[in-house]
């Protein structure tokens, strides 16, 4: 693995009687996947892959993404795991993506998204590392590149490249 891009998802509704795992995209979260979709083609380009939480609000923006790539849409795996997962969940999670796979999107939740960001990267912009660790909001975007191609979960073994929050 070349790349890891972190993504939380977009901002869900409580409005109706659904459990967590059921809750949709609010309007505002509709909005901003839409956004992520935008930034991913702009700034960060083509997963190989996206790993995605199984709970609702997760799918919706994995499908955005999805979707920004129509003319090669990547494949979506759904990994029941990366619900409420912790940083050692994600990681295993993480190491079982086949060797030959370049760019990974891992639509997710907090705080294990934010953890993961925090734990694996060690430098990048001193900016975007602090807007990074200080509030990993929802739809939040954090791509973070091996060097060398290593995909070495190491903790600090990353350099973050960007870390986008788009809102629609």
């Amino acid at each position: 693995m070349n790349t890891l891009v972190v993504i939380r998802h977009s901002k869900s509704s409580w409005e109706g009687p659904e459990v967590d795992h059921d809750r949709p995209l609010s309007d505002r979260g509709t909005r901003d996947a839409d956004a992520i979709a935008t930034a991913m083609r702009r700034d960060v380009g083509r997963p190989d892959l996206v790993l995605c939480s199984t709970a609702l609000r997760a799918r919706q923006t994995a499908i955005f993404v999805d979707v920004a790539f129509f003319d090669d849409r990547p494949e979506i795996r759904y990994d029941p795991r990366i619900y409420d997962a912790s940083v050692l969940r994600l990681l295993q999670v993480l190491h079982e993506v086949p060797s030959d796979i370049g760019t990974v999107a891992l639509v997710g939740h907090n705080p294990g998204c934010a953890d993961l960001a925090a734990l694996l990267v060690g430098s990048g912009d001193p900016g975007s590392l602090e807007t990074m660790r200080r509030r990993y909001k929802t739809s939040a975007i954090a791509v973070l590149d091996f060097p060398n191609g290593s995909g070495e979960f190491v903790p600090g073994g990353a350099v973050l490249r960007t870390f986008i929050v788009p809102r629609g």
